[in-house]
């Protein structure tokens, strides 16, 4: 697929998560995930779509595999602000504060919301 076929492919998916169909969208990006291994867009979408659907356990490492696998800084600063709100939600606040989650993850988020 070409750039502009996977933009496309992200797109559809999105726009299956915003008309709530989660499982749709799930399957749609795991597809895209196995076209695409260790793209960081696609598994940062994956996570997304698991935590659409409030399959938030199963988001938490997808957005750290994307967090680490490179993402542009307008996706990078997305996934960190949807893997710390999948991490409240679950309960695990403390893991915040640890620089073990992401590198450098705690400067970037309160750059944001400090």
């Amino acid at each position: 697929m070409a750039d502009q076929e996977l933009e496309t492919a992200l797109s559809l998916g999105q726009t299956m998560i915003d008309n709530e169909h989660y499982q749709e969208s799930i399957d749609h990006f795991s597809v895209l995930a196995d076209r695409y291994p260790g793209n960081p867009s696609v598994i940062f979408h994956l996570a997304g779509a698991y935590d659409a659907a409030g399959r938030e356990e199963e988001a938490v490492a997808p957005y750290r595999a994307a967090l680490l696998a490179g993402l542009s800084e307008e996706e990078s600063l997305r996934a960190q602000i949807q893997l710390a709100s999948t991490l409240r939600n679950l309960g695990e606040n403390d893991v915040l504060d640890g620089e073990d989650v992401i590198p450098g993850f705690r400067c970037r988020l309160g750059d944001v919301v400090g």
